[in-house]
């Protein structure tokens, strides 16, 4: 079966693509990461295997709508509510 084939059975049981579907896994594992971890964006990125920190952070804020914000190379967050606010 090629790939052509998978990703449509993919988006038709599912309802999105497979590309759409890793990129959601990939903004929640950084969600999850920004929440719990003491790592700098540089880190997350490598992590999830972007190619940059910057293609990270472009995607990241695409998707979730805030800018990162990155000071001494640490993420800075308020967690209010299970609602991340930058």
């Amino acid at each position: 079966m090629n790939y052509n084939k998978i990703s449509k059975i993919f988006k038709t049981s599912v309802g999105i693509t497979i590309e759409r579907h890793f990129i959601n896994l990939k903004v929640e594992k950084a969600k999850e990461l920004l929440i719990t971890g003491n790592l700098s964006i540089i880190d997350i990125a490598w992590l999830l295997e972007y190619n940059s920190s910057q293609s990270f952070s472009t995607i990241f804020e695409k998707e979730t709508g805030p800018p990162l914000l990155n000071t001494n190379m640490h993420l800075c967050l308020i967690v209010y509510s299970g609602i991340i606010f930058w």
